[in-house]
């Protein structure tokens, strides 16, 4: 399952944004401090998750637009689109129909929550300083730990927990 393409009506101060034909391969977006890669990060999180509660801000539009937008994703044959706008219930479209539902919504994405999600694909500015100093084998091992069970987790010390637990 991955993201082809997004369309932010408004989000933090994205209004109007596309980005299209996103490739089957490795994605990456860079660019200086405040230029918007967290909040398109926290923006993919919000449409296919819905808001953050507790500690954290609701989002805001701050460039105009109603807040929210849409997500394309291509889940092997098969493509969907999840749009969340403030103050509509989530719509999930495929093959040309349209439901609606938070609960439609967790069964195309299979399983997947939030938690999930950040721990594949949420790197935080401490867990890439962790890398520093490294050898390359060691960065692959770390890199391989987190697509496996979660950034700044270690295989050995889950592997530990689990002989543990067993025991």
């Amino acid at each position: 399952m991955r993201v082809s393409g997004l369309h932010i009506e408004g989000f933090g101060h994205f209004q109007g944004f596309d980005l299209r034909d996103l490739s089957g391969g490795l994605t990456v977006l860079h660019g200086p401090n405040e230029a918007g890669k967290s909040t398109l990060l926290q923006f993919l999180l919000h449409v296919l998750f819905g808001p953050e509660g507790g500690r954290r801000m609701r989002p805001r539009a701050l460039a105009g637009g109603r807040l929210g937008g849409r997500l394309e994703i291509v889940s092997g044959l098969d493509a969907f689109v999840v749009e969340r706008l403030d103050g509509a219930p989530v719509v999930v479209r495929e093959r040309g129909r349209s439901l609606e539902g938070e609960d439609v919504l967790r069964a195309r994405l299979q399983g997947a929550d939030r938690s999930l999600f950040r721990a594949v694909f949420g790197f935080s500015l401490a867990d890439l300083a962790g890398l520093e100093g490294l050898g390359d084998a060691a960065v692959r091992d770390r890199l391989f730990s987190g697509a496996l069970i979660g950034a700044g987790r270690s295989v050995t010390a889950a592997r530990a927990g689990l002989a543990s637990r067993r025991e």
